[in-house]
């Protein structure tokens, strides 16, 4: 499920903005995170966003292999209010992991880079509140276990592509009566 838009109720404008950052000296990892929007009563954007990367973790006697890691991810979210018609929102992101070691796991992560895009209408006809929903999504993933640690072993490749879309219908109508179509 997508963020849900936020839009100036008794102000002309609404600005928003969070940020946070970390970091991790056993790995010379950090990280960065952070969200801003702007909007007025009837229109609102907003960007999510987030970097971290880090190498291979040290410990005493020396690293650990295959643990470096490197991830990005990105979102916007643009969304329209009208009292009659009710709330139109489109939502897009991408996101991308290189490298990213998982020592626990037989495999580690080569590449993962996803997209999305999304689209929802909701309104209320006076007898029922109805929200549309459409989205499509899209996945490259790759691991092995030698690019990383190349003594590991010799699976090479599963590489997997998921593009998946879909929709729905919801409605609460009369006496709090819900249903809801999916495809």
């Amino acid at each position: 499920d997508s963020e849900q838009p936020v839009f100036a109720e008794d102000e002309p404008f609404r600005i928003t903005a969070r940020a946070n950052s970390h970091y991790s000296g056993s790995q010379d990892a950090y990280g960065f995170a952070g969200t801003t929007g702007i909007a007025n009563r009837n229109a609102s954007v907003a960007y999510t966003g987030s970097y971290q990367t880090g190498d291979e973790l040290r410990i005493p006697g020396g690293t650990v292999s295959g643990t470096r890691f490197e991830i990005d991810q990105h979102g916007l979210l643009l969304s329209a209010r009208d009292d009659e018609l009710g709330v139109f929102s489109l939502d897009g992101g991408l996101g991308h992991t290189d490298y990213a070691g998982t020592p626990a796991l037989m495999m580690d992560i080569t590449k993962d880079s996803s997209q999305h895009v999304g689209g929802r209408w909701s309104g209320n006809l006076g007898f029922a509140q109805l929200e549309a929903r459409g989205y499509w999504h899209h996945i490259d993933h790759v691991m092995d276990n030698f690019t990383l640690r190349p003594n590991a072993g010799s699976m090479r490749n599963p590489r997997s592509r998921s593009p998946a879309s879909g929709s729905s219908i919801r409605s609460d109508c009369c006496a709090s009566t819900s249903s809801a179509y999916r495809r």
